[in-house]
């Protein structure tokens, strides 16, 4: 919750994108994540769940982009930076990378045209040097 929000009687939630994994029993692992909407450290506690973690908003110990930049290849950083990928992106290709998913796909980049049709570009992980990307467009259906 945005700080200009926490004494209204009905707050406004905002939401913020990330990456998360899952434990052996299919519980999300608790993480530290850094807010793109008010900065502020989070703890991430579940799907559409966190906290803010006080005390601790000047910490080195989030992984951010640079970081997870070192780990990939160059191709891929190119591909993430030029579609403005967010942090989750960067750390869902990361993994499949990491895990050598090949033949997994992640979505670079998203657009909603006139609320009819959304245009996606796609990266398809295909081995540790091998990328393509395609584009896909998905009809928007809307019930009366």
């Amino acid at each position: 919750m945005l700080p200009q929000f926490r004494k209204m009687e009905d707050p406004i939630f905002h939401k913020f994108v990330v990456y998360s994994k899952f434990d052996e029993n299919q519980k999300v692992k608790s993480r530290l994540a850094r807010c793109n909407n008010c900065d502020a450290v989070h703890r991430i506690i579940d799907l559409c769940r966190s906290e803010i973690v006080t005390k601790i908003e000047d910490t080195d110990t989030i992984v951010d982009e640079e970081d997870i930049k070192l780990g990939l290849p160059d191709k891929v950083i190119t591909i993430l930076e030029k579609n403005n990928s967010d942090i989750a992106t960067f750390e869902a290709v990361d993994h499949l990378i990491e895990c050598e998913s090949w033949g997994s796909e992640v979505v670079v980049s998203r657009q909603t045209v006139e609320n009819q049709k959304i245009h996606l570009k796609i990266l398809e992980i295909k081995s540790e040097d091998k990328f393509r990307l395609k584009t896909e467009t998905i009809d928007v259906v809307s019930e009366v």
